[in-house]
């Protein structure tokens, strides 16, 4: 990350930093998928895997280049969609590829009602259990998914994403005018053109905006 901080669409790095980048991330997906089989070994040899809800995800996405952009820190899908690999002793859905829509607030009270942790603080949490998506991965969960980017406790910006499009709404700074941006994934899933503004997407402008304010 700090490598690529001071660069941006318009003072990209060099190539052979791009590619000596883009070789350092595969490895250390490499590292990753290999630590996780060790991890999962362990379990094994313990004697408790049969018991062990594994949950694998990270905290943001990152960019290779994509949109211009470097590391992290966008609304973009690059940087807002994280990998999420969920395993559960008996759950039907294990092995299997999951389209719904989650949120990583979704990943605590899915490990509470696993292990039957209950209390009044489990009321007031955002998220949702995925239980049922680990039962059948073709359950109906959220409409939508929101990310927020901000950085020393200010929000710089905000993003919902429906199954179909993906909303991105930026605040007015000291820098910059307030901006927004609405792709529809159906077709323009790489999020290269802005229709937020073309009277065709109104409506659906207005229905992701609603969204935000929820």
């Amino acid at each position: 990350f700090d490598c690529f901080r001071d660069y941006s669409p318009e003072h990209p790095p060099p190539l052979p930093a791009q590619q000596r980048a883009i070789s350092a991330y595969y490895a250390k997906v490499s590292e990753m998928d290999k630590n996780l089989g060790l991890l999962l070994d362990a379990l094994e040899d313990a004697g408790v895997a049969d018991r062990t809800a594994v949950i694998l995800h990270s905290d943001h996405g990152f960019h290779l280049g994509e949109h211009g952009f470097w590391s992290k820190l966008t609304l973009y899908e690059e940087s807002s969609r994280v990998p999420l690999l969920a395993a559960v002793p008996g759950s039907a859905g294990n092995g299997q590829r999951c389209e719904a829509l989650v949120e990583l607030v979704d990943v605590l009270p899915t490990l509470a009602e696993l292990y039957g942790v209950d209390g009044p603080e489990l009321s007031a949490l955002d998220g949702l259990s995925m239980t049922p998506l680990l039962r059948d991965t073709s359950s109906e969960f959220k409409q939508v998914a929101r990310t927020t980017m901000g950085h020393g406790g200010r929000a710089q910006g905000e993003r919902v994403r429906s199954q179909s499009a993906s909303y991105q709404r930026y605040p007015a700074s000291k820098t910059h005018e307030a901006a927004e941006a609405l792709y529809d994934l159906q077709n323009d899933p790489l999020e290269q053109h802005n229709v937020a503004h073309q009277p065709a997407y109104q409506k659906l402008r207005a229905e992701m905006e609603a969204h935000l304010k929820r």
